[in-house]
């Protein structure tokens, strides 16, 4: 935000409504808290057995249109 130009003040009052300590934005190469979002793994959030479960009932509904010949 600060490389597009927004002031230093505005962007510390957001961080105080946003329960952020606005006194990180004078220190960016400190080390991050503890208690900070959990790393990035890489992996889906949902696990595959609950993909296969929404594919399964995807497909048992594609079977009970009710086209007939």
């Amino acid at each position: 935000m600060l490389k597009m130009g927004v002031p230093p003040p505005a962007i510390k009052l957001k961080m105080t409504s946003e329960n952020v300590n606005p006194d990180l934005l004078d220190t960016p190469d400190a080390p991050a808290p503890p208690g900070g979002p959990p790393a990035a793994t890489g992996a889906p959030e949902e696990s595959d057995d609950s993909l296969s479960d929404r594919e399964q009932s995807s497909s048992s509904d594609d079977s009970s249109a009710g086209f007939s010949d």
